[in-house]
This record gives structure tokens, sequence and C-alpha cells, in this order.
């Protein structure tokens, strides 16, 4: 007789790469055109790992994706031992999942701590509504379909019994709890927007509402900087990451509009000499021309956000164009601590 519980035949690297490759290139799925990466995914170290809770992180404009990577047996049929069909006929309610569903296992104190330390990363960057943190699993569990969704990309329905099945879900670690030290699962069939353990439901996010999160309009990153700062600022603090500088030298805001001071000097024709000079502190050998340049150059860094579109700024001290560079700035070395790589600007050091 056939088994009720198939076990996979995908590695969880197997399952990652495919999902980690599908996303980066999400801005060609149907409906999709506003997500694009910043950079190629990152995926730490083990030792990284430990801390972040992450297989990767897809770092995007809009929403951005940190993912710890899970794969899923396969519950292909009824059978009096599972847990499952067994709670929902004890309370006589017709269980809601469809066959197959997923199963995606907990088992020992290490996906316990990583279930933690995804809990805590979650937490940490809540004041940042576009990251999501969340466990990403399989709606499938052969080699087969694992190549069909390869060939097809992961917006491609598979197919259910009675409905599509979501290639993959995503689901929060927040969303759920692992007591008493024992082995849990999570259970899922990927067409329903939620699934179980056990009892406790937990929120399921298919890719059709993965690729929404990707089209979210998340507003202008001038308003957003200083909070993506902040955010960083308390996370880097929490894990003992050390100081990185608060203010922007010289050399700092000249790589930030594209140009590296280091090793000549720029031709006088070049904006950046006027780039370069109006930052500078004195006007020696500054031309008539070149001095108002810079001085009005030096001038509009100093102007409130808003001040080249007209936008209202409102509140009662509008922030600079500088002061909006600067946070971006902190960020991006909050940013190098982490995953080694700056990811808004081009300042590396």
């Amino acid at each position: 007789m056939a088994q009720a519980i198939e076990t996979p035949e995908i590695s969880e690297f197997a399952f990652g790469y495919v999902m980690t490759f599908s996303l980066s290139t999400m801005h060609n799925w149907p409906g999709v055109s506003g997500w694009t990466p910043l950079f190629a995914p990152y995926m730490p170290t083990q030792i990284k790992e430990k801390v972040l809770g992450i297989d990767v992180a897809l770092c995007s404009q809009s929403t951005s994706f940190c993912l710890q990577y899970k794969r899923s047996r396969a519950v292909v049929r009824a059978h009096g031992n599972l847990i499952e069909p067994a709670y929902w006929d004890k309370i006589g309610v017709p269980m809601p999942l469809q066959y197959p569903f997923y199963r995606v296992q907990f088992k020992g104190s290490g996906d316990r701590e990583q279930r933690e330390t995804l809990a805590g990363l979650e937490a940490d960057f809540s004041a940042w509504p576009d990251i999501v943190v969340a466990y990403a699993a399989p709606c499938f569990h052969t080699y087969k379909e694992l190549d069909q969704v390869y060939r097809q990309g992961m917006h491609y329905p598979l197919n259910g019994n009675s409905a599509p099945r979501s290639a993959a879900v995503m689901f929060k670690a927040s969303d759920f709890d692992l007591p008493d030290g024992e082995d849990h699962h999570i259970s899922f069939d990927g067409i329903h927007p939620f699934g179980f353990r056990h009892s406790e439901e937990v929120k399921t996010l298919g890719v059709s509402k993965i690729a929404e999160l990707a089209q979210v309009e998340r507003g202008r990153l001038a308003e957003r900087a200083p909070i993506l700062r902040k955010v960083l600022d308390r996370y880097a603090t929490k894990k003992r990451f050390g100081q990185v500088r608060s203010e922007m030298t010289l050399s700092d805001i000249l790589r930030f509009f594209g140009y590296n001071p280091i090793g000549r000097r720029p031709a006088p024709d070049e904006l950046s000499l006027f780039l370069s000079r109006g930052l500078e502190s004195t006007d020696v050998d500054l031309t008539d021309d070149e001095a108002a340049v810079a001085a009005r150059f030096r001038s509009l860094l100093q102007q409130p956000v808003g001040f080249f579109s007209g936008a209202d700024v409102g509140g009662e001290t509008p922030r600079s164009i500088l002061d909006v560079i600067t946070d971006l700035f902190v960020a991006d070395q909050r940013a190098i601590q982490l995953i080694g790589s700056p990811i808004l600007t081009r300042v590396t050091s």
C-alpha cells in the first residue's frame, strides 16, 4: 500500500536555488513590472546565518525579502494516524486542507533556535514595512515538480485536485510557537491562505500574494530614509557590530554623486569639479564662474526635500537633501556590517 506521507525528493538547497532564481527575476512575472533587485542575492555564511536566521536576502527599492528556506513532506492521502484530520474530526468540522497537503517539520533545539532568531529579526525590522522576514517552503516534493517550476517559473500554479496550487508559500515565525520542547510541523496546501500547527492557524502567503507585495508603492525613499537608518542602527547595536561614522566626508558625498575623487583631479570642464569645490571650505583658485556654481550647489544641498519637485515637505523643520543623503549613507554603513555591501548608495568606505 502506498504511503500516506511521502518524503521530499529534493534538497533544501535545490528548492532554495529555484525560489531565489524565480524571485530575482520577478520583474518578468505577469503584472510585476516594478520589482528589480538592487544587487545579487545575499546568502550569508553559516556563522552569519546563525546571527541573522536567514538563508537569503533579496533587496529591492520596493519590497525586500529575508527568507529561511525549508523543504516539505507531502501528505497524499488520508490515514488514521494523521494529526490534522483527527483534530478536525474531534471538533466536528471538515478539515480545511485539501489533499495533497504539505508539512514543514521543526525538530530539536536547532529548529527552535532558528525560529526564535527569525522571529527576532522580524520584530527588529517591524518598523520598516518594506522587508518581509519569513520562512519559504514548496507546495511540492518531487524532482519532476521542481523541474516544472524551474522551467515555467514560480508564478505558474501547480495542479491541485480541485483548485490551482501555489508553487510555494511564505509564513512568518511570529505566527506560531514551538511549545514543550517536542517536534512540530506546519501544515498547508498552497490553495488556502492559511496553514496550521495542530489547531493553531498560521497565515500563509502564496505566490500571487508575494507578487502583490512586490508591487506595493512604498512612498518616497527620502521620507523613509530616517526610519531605515534607525532600524539598522538599533539592530546593529543589539548585535554589537560596533560604531559607524554618522557624518559624510567630502569624498563620501562625491562618491554618492558618482565621482571618485581619489587618484586624479577632475578636468575643469567636468561637473565633478564644481561638486568638489562647492563642498570645500574655501573658494581658493576658483574663477568667478566656478565660485558661483560652487556656491549654488552648496546651497542646493541645504534645501528641504521636495525643493526640486515643488512638493510640500511639511513639518516645522523640513529635512535637507544633505540630511537624506546622510541617512542613506549611515544605513549603508550598517548594511556593509551586515552583508558586506551597501544597498542604496555607491559609497563603500
